[in-house]
């Protein structure tokens, strides 16, 4: 189909630049869609004779994915790029633990003290734990107050409000996560391919049915159960509850299973 493109319509920000993620695009005449109303937006299209669509897919390949990664790795500076830690079967920084945070609404009310039990208990097995924060600016409370529980040696990474480009790079440095079903579980689960527990509200809880079957060879994420969850408010969309020790087992078994292949990997090298 992208032959058959005669321009592109793009916003005056682009998070991945299109012709960098499809350079079959690049020599494509581009509409600039400033900050202005729809009706100047679709008074420019008419002027430029265009009949605009929004193209999308019910699939995201692999080598899809691969042309996200290369794009967002390019678009990070060689400081930051160097400032990752080295994850590839390296064992004295294991693991690296993505925490997904969310605050707003439709949240785990008790995830300041039930994160730092999890990392806290995480650390006993592995004392080398290191932790990336992820999630908006308005997590930054919730991530203060982790922080004071935690034992000293656990390392911490806070990308809370960082680019795009670098959340998707942070993704892939990861061996595991801790994910709340949302926009933040498709970098770490349709993204970067990487296993985790996933936790939300009953309604977004049922996500589950199409989730493993949007990205292909994805590796599903590990949803907790409808009756794990213990919803605040009576609807399916709300503030929720969940017991800390629950995530906790799911994610240690993970955590051990990627241990292993880690493991493997080395003696075979």
């Amino acid at each position: 189909m992208l032959h058959r493109i005669d321009c592109l319509a793009v916003g005056n920000y682009q998070h991945l630049e299109v012709t960098k993620l499809f350079p079959e695009l690049k020599n494509k005449k581009q509409l600039i869609l400033g900050d202005c109303s729809d009706i100047k937006k679709f008074q420019l299209l008419l002027k430029n004779n265009c009949l605009c669509l929004k193209v999308a897919e019910h699939f995201i390949t692999q080598e899809y994915v691969s042309r996200i990664y290369n794009v967002a790795w390019y678009k990070c500076s060689e400081n930051f790029r160097k400032a990752l830690p080295n994850q590839e079967n390296n064992l004295e920084f294991f693991p690296l633990l993505w925490v997904n945070l969310r605050t707003h609404n439709k949240s785990w009310k008790s995830q300041g003290q039930g994160y730092a039990n999890i990392i806290n208990k995480l650390s006993e097995d592995f004392p080398n734990i290191g932790i990336v924060f992820d999630g908006w600016i308005d997590c930054n409370k919730v991530v203060e107050s982790i922080v004071k529980l935690l034992k000293p040696q656990v390392k911490i990474y806070n990308t809370l409000g960082c680019p795009l480009h670098e959340s998707i790079v942070w993704a892939h440095q990861i061996d595991a996560y801790i994910c709340v079903v949302g926009s933040g579980l498709v970098i770490t689960s349709w993204l970067s391919d990487k296993p985790g527990v996933a936790h939300g509200d009953r309604g977004h809880l049922n996500q589950q049915k199409f989730w493993s079957r949007v990205k292909e060879n994805s590796i599903a994420p590990l949803f907790l159960k409808r009756k794990e969850i213990k919803p605040l408010q009576n609807r399916a969309y709300g503030n929720y509850q969940v017991d800390w020790q629950i995530i906790y087992q799911k994610i240690f078994q993970i955590i051990k299973k990627v241990e292993k292949e880690k493991l493997m990997a080395k003696d075979k090298n």
